[in-house]
Order: C-alpha cells, then sequence, then structure tokens
C-alpha cells in the first residue's frame, strides 16, 4: 500500500501571489501620485535673456582674469628681478 502524503497545512497558490503583487504595486502607485508637482521657482524671464546675462557675465570675467593675470606677470617679474 502506498503512503498517504501530508497535507500540507500551509501552502501558497500562484493567484495569492499575483494578487498580492498586484496589490503592493497599486499601493506603492498611490503613495507616488499623492504628492502634487509643485513649482519649485517661477521665472518670467525668457531663457534667451538668461543666456545673454550668462554670457555677459562670461565676458566680464574674463576680462577681469585677463586684467589679473598681467598683474601677476608684472609682480613675479618684479620678483625676479629683487632675486
Amino acid at each position: 500500500m502506498r503512503k498517504r502524503r501530508e497535507t500540507d497545512s500551509f501552502s501558497v497558490s500562484f493567484l495569492d501571489v499575483m494578487s498580492c503583487g498586484f496589490g503592493a504595486i497599486i499601493l506603492l502607485l498611490m503613495i507616488t501620485k499623492n504628492a502634487t508637482p509643485v513649482i519649485i521657482e517661477y521665472s518670467d524671464l525668457s531663457p534667451e535673456g538668461s543666456v545673454n546675462e550668462l554670457r555677459e557675465q562670461l565676458f566680464a570675467i574674463r576680462g577681469e582674469t585677463t586684467i589679473l593675470n598681467r598683474d601677476l606677470n608684472a609682480k613675479q617679474e618684479q620678483l625676479s628681478a629683487y632675486r
């Protein structure tokens, strides 16, 4: 005679696993969609205006850099003359 197989008191069917996973996905979507998007900063300037402004700042900084490099070279020449 064949022995009867013991029945497991805890068995999870495929549909149980799928419904649990589906519920978890829905719960995650509800949590993430709850917050409405917020505009951090609103600017009346057009992108072209800000690009032009940044370009002007870049030219000013480059001009200052050129002047400072000339001063630095002059100071280095003075130091080398003293040595």
